[in-house]
């Protein structure tokens, strides 16, 4: 029950029957408009990501009072509220993101066909090293951790085995010096199941932050990035062929298409086919690339490695890997959240 107030009650509910619990002064005298505010801040989400229905008629008219929809006193209005994956319909999901350029997935191809030093064409995901050897694994599963780009003493002993594969990224002066991210998860992978995160998306997060009561949309970058040049960016491989898959694409405007966490499974047929990762390569690609953690066709053990250059807008302590020896991310540039960010944005811990 939304509330009621003189002779008009309001109860909204989802599709799948949720029942949305809101409050609104008096129903009787407000709007779409205001009906909108209140349903986007429970589910909070940006209210462009709400549609309301009376029955099948769509709620639009903003300034519309609620009791002119009532056919007669005392109605109790019944309505859908259908909440969309992102602020853009679908209808323009291909506006708001950019294919790259098809012909190159090599570094050596980019460089040989468009110059190494600069370029205008854009590529936003490419295999910057191959036939990379994995060491031994340890089954070590460490996310996010800290560390100073191009220091190894900055890296615990104890993961020390994976610095030919940093050394392997080559990364531009810019980085080195700063504060990057490393990961490392060696497992058994069950057949049908995925290591890491599931489902298409990007790095860079699309989450809401409550300021003075509202819920506003705010993009949390994870090591940033353009396309084409390297400027910050990922660097991810694994030992494990076909268990990654990735686009080059590049989402133009976050805002406006990413769910929550960087979730884009809305966009899968916009898309269409990404470029299955090969064992032993290590991939550079932008935080609004995207890619998807695979099902294993059989049991295997995975290594996985990825490093998040400088450019993180937040940490999450509660799933990220501390480093040992005191090395805490930049306050400059990354804030320590200690929220749990997948109870926060209401979806399923992977």
């Amino acid at each position: 029950m939304l509330g009621h107030s003189g002779s008009l009650s309001i109860c909204a509910r989802l599709v799948d029957g949720t029942l949305i619990e809101l409050e609104v002064e008096d129903c009787s005298a407000s709007t779409i408009s205001t009906l909108h505010q209140s349903v986007a801040a429970k589910l909070s989400v940006h209210e462009e990501q709400v549609e309301l229905f009376l029955e099948t008629l769509q709620l639009e008219d903003g300034e519309q009072r609620l009791d002119t929809l009532c056919e007669s006193p005392g109605h109790h209005l019944e309505l859908t509220v259908v909440k969309r994956p992102c602020r853009a319909p679908p209808s323009s999901y291909d506006i708001y993101a950019k294919e790259g350029v098809q012909d190159f997935v090599h570094e050596t191809d980019i460089n040989m066909q468009l110059g190494a030093d600069d370029c205008n064409e854009e590529v936003f995901a490419w295999v910057k090293a191959e036939k990379i050897t994995w060491p031994e694994p340890k089954d070590i599963n460490i996310n996010m951790m800290p560390f100073r780009m191009g220091d190894i003493s900055s890296v615990p002993e104890e993961y020390q085995h994976y610095w030919p594969l940093l050394l392997a990224c080559e990364l531009p002066n810019s980085e080195l010096g700063r504060i990057g991210y490393l990961s490392i998860h060696e497992s058994w992978v069950e057949q049908g199941t995925s290591q890491r995160r599931p489902g298409l998306h990007v790095e860079s997060s699309n989450i809401m932050l409550e300021e003075g009561g509202k819920f506003v949309p705010t993009i949390a970058s994870w090591g940033n990035a353009f396309g084409c040049r390297e400027a910050g960016g990922i660097y991810m491989g694994s030992n494990v062929s076909q268990s990654c898959q990735i686009w080059n694409w590049k989402i133009t405007d976050p805002e406006m298409l990413l769910g929550p966490l960087g979730c884009i499974e809305h966009l899968r047929e916009t898309l269409g086919d990404g470029i299955h990762m090969q064992a032993g390569e290590i991939w550079w690609l932008t935080d609004l690339t995207p890619h998807e953690s695979l099902p294993l066709a059989e049991r295997q053990y995975r290594q996985y490695f990825r490093l998040v250059t400088s450019s993180v807008g937040i940490w999450y302590e509660k799933h990220s890997t501390r480093n040992r020896l005191g090395i805490e991310p930049d306050p400059e540039i990354t804030k320590i959240e200690k929220v749990d960010k997948f109870v926060e944005a209401g979806i399923a811990s992977p």
